[in-house]
């Protein structure tokens, strides 16, 4: 995560998000490092938490997440971009969306395709 690049689009999409609903980050990375990372990139105020594994993995950070607020699973959403990730969301019972790349389908591809994806989503609702 560190190094990786972002994925255009996405900065401005969080940084529009944030304030429509809690966003939370569930990473393989551990919790130091991801606390790290968090801050270098400037996320900070984003997010209302983050769960770094150690010492959670995904699917019990998801658990927490759901506990945090007050909902259950089948009401979170992970956006994500591994097979990893769609196993810990049904593990959890959680949505999951994709990002399509290489020979992974997915339901995304870049930070603005998902922006509308999620727009209509949250219009919905």
């Amino acid at each position: 995560m560190g190094r990786a690049e972002e994925v255009a689009g996405v900065g401005p999409m969080l940084a529009g998000l944030f304030r429509r609903v809690p966003l939370y980050v569930a990473s393989v990375n551990p919790q130091e490092e991801l606390d790290f990372l968090i801050c270098q990139r400037g996320w900070r105020n984003w997010f209302a938490g983050w769960y770094g594994n150690p010492p959670f993995p995904k699917e019990q950070a998801l658990v927490a997440i759901a506990v945090k607020e007050q909902i259950d699973c089948c009401e979170l959403l992970l956006i994500g971009d591994s097979l990893g990730d769609r196993e810990a969301a049904e593990k959890a019972g959680s949505h999951v969306w994709i990002r399509e790349k290489g020979n992974l389908p997915g339901v995304w591809k870049n930070g603005k395709d998902l922006a509308e994806k999620l727009s209509k989503v949250l219009a919905e609702a």
